[in-house]
C-alpha cells in the first residue's frame, strides 16, 4: 500500500511535532489517501478548522492560538472521524445560523474525539485552554437582554453549544475551575445554559461514540433547537430555522 506521508513529517508550519502526532497524521493520510495540507488562517475566534471539502483536504490553523500539538491533533482527529462516517454538515447559509449548525456538529464529535486524544496521550486541556480564555473574557460582557442579542435566536443557541463544550471538553479541568466556568454560564446566559443542559440530555440518550449515534444526536439536537422556546424566552424565535440540515440528515441516515 502506498504511504501517504512523504517525507517523514518532522514539523507542521514550523512547529516541531512528536512521534505520536506524526503517527496520527499518518493514520489520517492513509484514510484520505492523500496528504492532508496545513495552512495558516486568521480565523476570527476560531483556533483551527478541518476543511473536508477542499482538494486535498486541509487543516486551517490560527497562527496565534492554534499552532499547538494538541490542537493539531484535535483537527486531525476530526479528519479521521469524518472519514470513518461521522456526520458533517454543509454550509447552506451565511451568518450565525450556519455557525450554530457547524459548531453543534463539531461539538458532538468532540465526545469521541476527547476519548481518542486522551487514549493517545495528548493533553486535552492544551487545545481547549484558548476557548476557556475566550469564555472568561467574553461571557461576562454578554447581556441576554441587550437589543442586539434579541435580533435572532442564534446567539443564545450558539452559547448553549459553548456550554456543551464545557461539559464535554473540560472533563480534565480541576473541580474548582470547572465550577467557576459553569457559574459564569448560569450567571450571564441562563437561557443558553438551560438550552445547553437539554441538549446534553439529548446527546447522552444517544450513542455519540458511533457514527450513526453521533448523527442521531445531531439530528435530535437540531430538532430541539428548531422548536424549543423555553416559554417564549428564546429571542425572536422562528420555527424550522434548521430544517434544511434536518432534511439532509433524514435523507442520509434514513431517520
Amino acid at each position: 500500500m502506498q504511504s501517504f506521508l512523504t517525507p517523514p513529517l518532522k514539523n507542521v508550519l514550523g512547529l516541531k511535532i512528536s512521534k505520536r502526532l506524526e503517527t496520527v497524521i499518518q493514520e489520517a493520510n492513509r484514510l484520505w489517501e492523500t496528504n492532508i495540507q496545513f495552512e495558516f488562517s486568521q480565523l476570527p475566534d476560531i483556533h483551527g478548522a478541518f476543511d473536508a471539502n477542499s482538494t486535498p483536504p486541509r487543516i486551517l490553523l490560527n497562527k496565534e492560538t492554534g499552532l499547538t500539538e494538541a490542537n493539531i491533533a484535535h483537527e486531525i482527529v476530526h479528519a479521521i472521524l469524518v472519514k470513518n462516517g461521522f456526520p458533517t454538515t454543509n454550509k447552506l447559509f451565511e451568518g450565525r445560523r450556519n455557525d450554530v449548525v457547524q459548531e453543534l456538529t463539531s461539538v458532538i464529535q468532540h465526545m469521541p474525539l476527547v476519548r481518542f486524544l486522551h487514549e493517545r496521550g495528548f493533553d486535552v486541556l492544551e487545545y481547549f485552554e484558548p476557548t476557556l480564555n475566550q469564555i472568561q473574557e467574553n461571557l461576562p460582557k454578554y447581556d441576554e437582554k441587550k437589543a442586539d442579542n434579541y435580533k435572532h435566536p442564534f446567539y443564545v443557541h450558539y452559547l448553549s453549544i459553548t456550554y456543551l463544550r464545557l461539559r464535554y471538553e473540560a472533563v480534565f479541568l480541576e473541580k474548582d475551575k470547572k465550577e467557576y466556568f459553569t457559574n459564569l454560564f448560569y450567571t450571564y446566559t441562563p437561557i443558553g445554559t438551560r438550552l445547553g443542559k437539554s441538549l446534553e440530555m439529548i446527546i447522552n440518550n444517544s450513542n455519540p461514540y458511533s457514527p450513526e449515534g453521533n448523527a442521531l444526536a445531531l439530528y435530535n439536537c437540531l430538532r430541539y433547537l428548531n422548536t424549543e422556546t423555553l416559554g417564549g424566552q428564546v429571542p425572536k424565535f422562528r420555527e424550522n430555522l434548521y430544517d434544511p440540515w434536518i432534511v439532509n440528515l433524514e435523507k442520509k441516515y434514513k431517520f
